[in-house]
């Protein structure tokens, strides 16, 4: 059953394996049958901030034959968010990527919190416009803990554009605690840019392939 549902286009995150670099890398995902990458989130091995690693990256999708669909970037709560995303949107649009994924937040936090927490995000996010206008490139916010840190991406949607803030759904973070019902993905499926599909076993044994895990497809 699951393997109906696998789409043609295909995409794997680099991030599975930060030991091997881009170069050894590429190859393997495209031996294993995916058309398209996504950059991870440590941008060291990324290498995308400058301009002639940007050009080197462009080559070797091309020599990959692979396509990329996102880059995740630095979180938007953190210092030089606003910079830091600005380049990564640069980078996106050279690399013809059209999603840029973000966390909101850390991971977890408490939800007496939440208020203080939320107006530097809003406040970096309205910054953003202009350069998502001028990239063409949107920002997904991807969930986290389930509680405050991901109610956080939820509150922030209903306050950002939908033409350049949209949704990323991270199945395994989700259903942490699960199985439980996709009410998260339902209730943010008009906002959805992004999908990170992976499984979880038990609460500290995540991301692994759909169908090893216990989340009823």
């Amino acid at each position: 059953m699951i393997r109906d549902l696998v789409p043609k286009q295909k995409s794997i995150s680099t991030c599975f394996s930060y030991a091997h670099t881009l170069e050894g890398l590429f190859p393997l995902i495209n031996t294993a049958g995916f058309t398209h990458v996504s950059l991870g989130e440590k941008s060291p091995h990324s290498r995308y901030l400058g301009i002639s690693e940007r050009k080197s990256l462009r080559h070797l999708l091309v020599d990959s034959d692979l396509k990329m669909d996102t880059i995740h970037g630095s979180r938007l709560d953190l210092p030089k968010a606003l910079y830091n995303l600005s380049a990564t949107a640069e980078a996106a649009a050279f690399l013809d990527v059209p999603v840029v994924v973000v966390h909101a937040s850390s991971f977890n936090f408490d939800a007496s919190e939440f208020n203080e927490r939320i107006k530097p995000v809003l406040d970096t996010c309205e910054a953003l416009v202009p350069i998502a206008e001028e990239s063409g490139v949107k920002f997904a916010l991807e969930n986290v803990l389930p509680g405050p840190a991901t109610e956080f991406v939820g509150y922030a949607l209903e306050r950002l554009p939908s033409g350049y803030f949209g949704f990323c759904y991270d199945s395994s973070h989700d259903q942490i605690g699960g199985p439980k019902p996709f009410t998260l993905l339902e209730s943010l499926a008009d906002r959805l840019l992004a999908l990170h599909l992976s499984d979880r076993i038990r609460d500290h044994v995540d991301h692994v392939v759909p169908g090893e895990g216990f989340i009823d497809w």
